[in-house]
């Protein structure tokens, strides 16, 4: 049986948010599909939980074939999609947040706008004198509209980042500046792509979806834990494999645990086509 080293340093799977829109997509008829009164109440920070799942999922990931092997009637796949659930259910909680408040949106807009016109500019500078791929600087200008102007700022901040030890005494540009894109630009991306999921025809409200993701998360993540539970029960560690998402206990449904409800979706076929990300329509 395959078992995690007690000496092992083991890093979890890194929250990687290009991938976070494509993952949403992805299960976002899974989500739709979970009965409402299957739909948890959020009692832990999302976030948090996410992480945790996360770092947890190396030493999942190890114990996967000796789960299929010494439960088969037991849900395994569920720790092949965890990575995917947990940047959904990470998504679907950026979208909540930035919901509802179009004031906050159109700063934002504005200040990549202006952001993005001065680091360009200063970006055109060193490129005119050889110290950036001109070509490169040149595709970035011919960018438009409010997401080009997310994705750019953030690519002059990585064109920056790996010239600075060249350029940061001959160019204008402050690294706090460079900071700041590289922050703004996926924050950017995450509104448009609220925008456009509170514009979606059938959408369910923001804070609905976040629940509905989380619902998914925690019924893949609890599942694991109970087969983790029975293969370390002599070793005991359990929860340093597979620690729990929160000290407070989901609430159980009349009808039965949530599980019930999700186990009937877990393989909805017809998830939602991938677009290009969430974010990718135009604001």
């Amino acid at each position: 049986m395959a078992r995690p080293r007690k000496d092992a340093v083991v890093e979890g799977v890194a929250l990687t948010p290009a991938k976070a829109p494509e993952a949403f997509a992805n299960v976002e008829a899974k989500l739709l599909a979970i009965p409402k009164d299957s739909v948890l109440v959020i009692e832990s920070d999302v976030s948090a939980a996410v992480t945790t799942v996360l770092a947890a999922l190396p030493k999942l990931r190890e114990l996967r074939d000796a789960v299929a092997t010494e439960l088969p009637q037991h849900p395994a796949h569920y720790i092949d999609e965890l990575e995917e659930i947990a940047h959904a259910a990470w998504f679907a909680d950026i979208l909540a947040n930035h919901s509802g408040d179009s004031e906050a949106g159109k700063a934002l807009i504005d200040e990549a706008t202006t952001l993005r016109e001065g680091l360009l500019i200063g970006a055109e500078a060193l490129a005119f004198r050889g110290l950036m791929d001109k070509e490169q600087v040149a595709a970035i200008r011919r960018g438009q509209g409010d997401l080009d102007a997310a994705k750019d700022i953030v690519t002059l901040a990585q064109l920056f980042a790996a010239a600075w030890p060249q350029v940061a005494a001959k160019t204008a540009v402050e690294k706090k500046e460079l900071e700041r894109a590289a922050k703004l630009g996926p924050e950017l991306m995450f509104a448009l792509a609220a925008k456009k999921q509170a514009t979606k025809k059938g959408s369910k409200e923001p804070s609905e979806i976040r629940a509905r993701a989380f619902t998914l998360l925690v019924t893949a993540y609890e599942a694991t834990r109970r087969a983790v539970t029975y293969l370390r029960w002599a070793e005991g560690d359990a929860d340093t494999v597979a620690p729990p998402i929160s000290k407070k206990k989901a609430p159980r449904k009349a009808k039965g645990e949530a599980e019930a409800g999700v186990e009937a979706v877990a393989h909805t076929n017809g998830a939602a086509p991938v677009a290009e990300e969430a974010a990718s329509a135009e604001a």
